[in-house]
Order: structure tokens, then sequence, then C-alpha cells
């Protein structure tokens, strides 16, 4: 007789189902019977998905720092080996996997959520019906498989070759704060080099604007000057001289084009008869006189049957007003001594067509009647709402985006109604070295302006007589 406590040792694969230890008051013979009941693992990779195409293929090894696996309803995780997890002691049920690491100069590409996780049901039967990733693009497949009831393979992919962008020469301002993932590789051949701002025609570059966010330029830095405005501790917002007006938006157009004599939905001033195929696939005259231009409605812009472009004429000024959205899907090529801009009361959308090859530098003209070489989109363009950069879907599982190249200037939210820019595109292993989009300087276009473009600034002063 007397208190007793009996521990059951589980043999390999299999957890106590009952009170273990077991508590055993003894008068006489008793009999105790122990319950065990199987258990699982999840086992898998962090790699470096240098293709994008979610799956760990030849010569894609795994992340070799630290790693952080979560498992949220329990088990024991480790890491057997370098940049590899298993998570152990899994009953039956569904489980969430997370990977959780932070890792500096990477991005998760699979799965893409916050964080990356994939909801796990076992005993696993099948992949399709067993693990669900956080998010899905549509046509991915992933690694795990299904081994005696485990999951094997079940991996994350992480890039360190982010999609980012260059200024040569003008200043570049983004008030939420200017944040790009420059690589330390950003090759001079293709790029500026490791900076935010390259040098531009006349030597310098120019100065990053980061309003009242942070500026975080990654592995390279803001530009050989150094030249960085605003951030937390020393904002700097843009403020329109005209409070909630900015000059470049579609109604300021619209009331300076007023004040002018000019209504801009008279006739005369309709781009309808300039387009060849209609609004919506409006390939213009090669030979469309200067002067202002409005569209009630949304515009499509294509190319030429026999290019991919369309040059506007030589010693020309155009303003062509859309009120609604703008696709572009030609490149826009402005000559030295001409200036096209466009204004835009919705979004404006340049087509994943519209570019060029990762490494071709834009470089503006600088020879009257001369046509910039390696630029996609020149003049300038201002949207009230989002200029959004086009890319394919799963791109660098069929081919990286082409980069797309705008000598010029670009301005968003100009109806101050949250308009931003993005880009969809990416250049895949090409990030590591070129810049997926770049601003270039014209300074032509500002030189040769029109009078519409321009807005005078008064400072007042009280003078006592």
């Amino acid at each position: 007789p007397g208190d007793y406590s009996l521990t059951l040792t589980p043999p390999t694969g299999y957890i106590a189902s009952t009170t273990n230890p077991f508590p055993l008051s003894l008068s006489a013979n008793t009999t105790v019977n122990f319950g065990i009941t199987p258990t699982y693992f999840v086992s898998g990779n962090v790699f470096v998905d240098n293709n994008n195409n979610y799956l760990k293929g030849p010569g894609e090894g795994n992340y070799t720092g630290g790693l952080s696996i979560t498992s949220q309803q329990g088990g024991t995780v480790s890491y057997p080996a370098t940049g590899s997890f298993r998570v152990d002691s899994l009953p039956s049920g569904t489980y969430t996997i997370s990977h959780t690491t932070s890792l500096s100069g990477y991005s998760n590409t699979w799965p893409s959520g916050i964080p990356p996780s994939y909801s796990v049901t076992l005993p696993c039967t099948s992949v399709s019906s067993s693990i669900i990733p956080s998010q899905t693009p549509s046509s991915a497949s992933i690694d795990a498989v299904c081994s005696s009831y485990n999951v094997l393979r079940l991996n994350f992919g992480i890039n360190n070759a982010i999609p980012w962008g260059q200024c040569i020469g003008g200043d570049c301002r983004i008030d939420t704060g200017f944040v790009q993932p420059i690589p330390a590789l950003a090759d001079a051949t293709c790029s500026g080099g490791p900076v935010a701002s390259g040098q531009g025609s006349g030597g310098s570059p120019g100065i990053i604007y980061s309003g009242d966010g942070s500026y975080d330029f990654g592995q390279g830095s803001a530009s050989s000057t150094g030249w960085v405005v605003g951030g937390f501790s020393y904002p700097e917002l843009f403020r329109p001289a005209t409070k909630g007006t900015i000059r470049t938006s579609y109604e300021s157009y619209k009331a300076r084009a007023r004040q002018g004599g000019i209504i801009i939905t008279e006739s005369q001033y309709d781009l309808t008869p300039q387009c060849s195929g209609g609004s919506l696939n409006c390939e213009l005259s090669s030979s469309i006189p200067n002067g202002l231009y409005h569209l009630e409605g949304n515009l499509t812009l294509v190319p030429p049957t026999t290019s991919d472009s369309y040059t506007f004429p030589q010693d020309k000024d155009y303003v062509i007003m859309v009120h609604g959205n703008l696709t572009i899907t030609e490149r826009i090529l402005v000559p030295n001594g001409s200036t096209v801009t466009f204004v835009v009361s919705g979004n404006l959308y340049v087509d994943q067509t519209v570019g060029s090859n990762p490494r071709t530098i834009c470089t503006p003209s600088t020879v009257a009647g001369g046509v910039s070489t390696g630029c996609d989109l020149e003049g300038f363009y201002s949207v009230d709402r989002d200029f959004i950069i086009q890319g394919k879907q799963n791109a660098c599982a069929t081919g990286p985006d082409k980069r797309l190249n705008i000598a010029g200037s670009v301005v968003v939210n100009g109806g101050l109604s949250g308009g931003v820019f993005i880009n969809a595109r990416t250049l895949c292993t090409e990030n590591l070295y070129c810049p997926t989009y770049t601003f270039t300087e014209r300074v032509d276009l500002y030189l040769n302006t029109p009078r519409l473009n321009k807005m005078r600034s008064y400072t007042w002063e009280e003078v006592a007589p």
C-alpha cells in the first residue's frame, strides 16, 4: 500500500494521450492503462529564391544567417542544418508555421504574407488538401511533399534582388518617406551607382526629399553629396502655394486656361480628331498641330503599326488634358526643342510592354532636334491620382519585366486625394545591379515650357507709408 507516480516514456513518434505521470494510491493490485497517440513533424528550408519562381531549384542555396521559425499551436522547433528547420512532436491537428526572421536587405518571395506562413494539417494526406500558404499566386506551386503523413520541404523563399528606382540629376520627393532598397552592387554600366540620385548632365546629383517620413537607401546612399531634406527629426512637407491646390492638377490647368479665355471643352480643343482609331485606341497623328488638347473620358495611346514609339513633331509645344484615365502602350519621345505635358484627372497606367532592356541607360539629347536614347517616356506627367507602372504576373518565371526610363517629371496625387506612385515591375536577378525605373532630368523641357505651365509666385510685404 502507498502513494505512487507512474511515468511512461512514449516510444519515438508518440506522445502520451493520458495523464503522464499517473498518480496512484495503491491499496490492492491495480491495473493502469496508458494511452499513446502518434505525432508528426514538419521540415523545410529558408532559401534564396534567385529567380523568384517560388521553387528551390538548382544553385539556389539556403539562407546562411540565423532563422526564427514559429509554430503557433505547439511543437518543438530545431534547426538541424544551415537554413533548415524541423518542427517535431505535433499531434493530429492544424498548425500555423511561420518564418519570422528579420532579414536586412531581403524580402519574402513565397509565401508573401506578413509574416509568411503556412497552415498545415497533420497527418498529411496530400499537399493540396493539407497545406495552405498565407498568400497564393494563381500560377504558383510549392515544393512541399507528404511522406509517411509528415510534411517535408515546406520551404520559405527570400530574395535580396528587390526592385528599386533611381533619379539622375533632378530632385526627387516622396513626402511619406523616401525608401529605396539600393543594392551595394549597383552597376555603373546600368545605373548611376549605389545612390538614390546620380549625377546629372551638370555634374551634380539632385536633392532627395523625404517629407515627414524616414529615408532608407538600403545598402547605398542618397548621392555622392549626401543631400537629403526631411525625415522624422527635421520634417519638410511640400505645401502648395495656394492652400488645397496643386498647380499641376487637372482643375488648376482648367482654371488657368479659363483665365486665358480658353474653354477646354470647346470643339477646337478636342483631341479625338488627332486620334486614328478613337480615344480608346488612339494612334496620334504624326503631324499633330501644336497647342492645347482635351479629352473627356479615358484615353489609350497606342504605337504606330511599324514602331513601338511615337515621336512628337519638332519645335512644338503640347498640353494634353485627360478628364479620365490615361493608358500608355507606346514609348513617347519628345525632341529637344519641343515640350509635351500630360495632365490627367484620374490614373495613369504604363503598359508592361513599354520599356527597355534592364541595362539600358536613358541619355537625354542635348542637341536641338535630337531625341533621347534609351528613354521610354519623355515630357511632363501630372496625375491627380496614381501613376502605375504595370508589370507581368510572375515575371521571373517567364523572364524579367522591362525597365522604364523616364526623362522629365512625374507628379502624383495632383488632386490631393491620396494618389501614389506604384511600381509593379521587377528585373529579377538584375535588381541586384540595375534600377527598375529611372527619372532623368530634361533641362530643355523646363527652358522651353509653354506659358500655360508657368505661374508667378508672389511674396507680399506690407510697407509702412
